[in-house]
């Protein structure tokens, strides 16, 4: 196993001496990278898409009746925009995670070979 190490080696670019640092990770830090950012890209998803219709549904009862249309329509996107929450979640799970693309891939093919 590697494990984490710098090398520094020296340049020389048009007269100015560069230093370039070389980090070599190991396959258990990237994963780790990789796993805080899906986690990361799922809360702030969260955040954005579903939020506005949680504020929408707090405030559903202070709305004068005359605004009620309008209203309505603000709701059914931010209703929308939850749905996308659950579709982006599910991109991001496959994009991310190896073992959920292979568990759906182990469905999907037990699934074709019974019919």
């Amino acid at each position: 196993m590697r494990t984490r190490s710098s090398a520094l080696r020296s340049r020389t670019t048009s007269g100015l001496n560069v230093a370039c640092f070389l980090v070599l990770v190991t396959p258990s830090e990237l994963l780790h990278h990789c796993t805080w950012s899906s986690h990361l890209c799922i809360v702030a998803c969260f955040l954005v898409l579903v939020t506005p219709s949680e504020l929408l549904h707090l405030c559903y009862y202070v709305v004068r009746h005359d605004n009620a249309p309008v209203f309505e329509l603000a709701l059914v996107a931010a209703n929308v925009l939850q749905t996308a929450n659950f579709a982006l979640n599910f991109l991001l799970y496959c994009a991310c995670n190896s073992q959920f693309r292979d568990t759906w891939k182990h469905l999907l093919v037990s699934h074709t070979n019974i019919h």
